[in-house]
């Protein structure tokens, strides 16, 4: 039987190594982002959160970020967490 870290999770392999940055520089794999910042960070690009995100940031446009985001929601509301 193999070691339980070689089972790879199947995620979205799209989500794997994408970043965030927030306002203070600090660089965060998206999948590491709590729940209320990924919201946080969906009503700043709608343009109803506290602070104004660019388009594009990152080298993504507002509805590709939307997109990733809604994607991780979405996929932690299928693994239970």
């Amino acid at each position: 039987m193999e070691f339980k870290f070689f089972h790879h999770n199947q995620k979205d392999k799209t989500l794997l190594g994408v970043l965030w940055r927030d306002r203070t520089g600090r660089v965060t794999p998206v999948q590491w982002l709590t729940r209320g910042h990924i919201h946080n960070i969906i009503n700043c690009i709608n343009g109803t959160g506290e602070m104004t995100i660019p388009n594009p940031y990152m080298g993504r446009n507002h509805n590709e970020w939307l997109n990733l985001l809604n994607s991780e929601l979405n996929l932690r509301d299928a693994e239970g967490r």
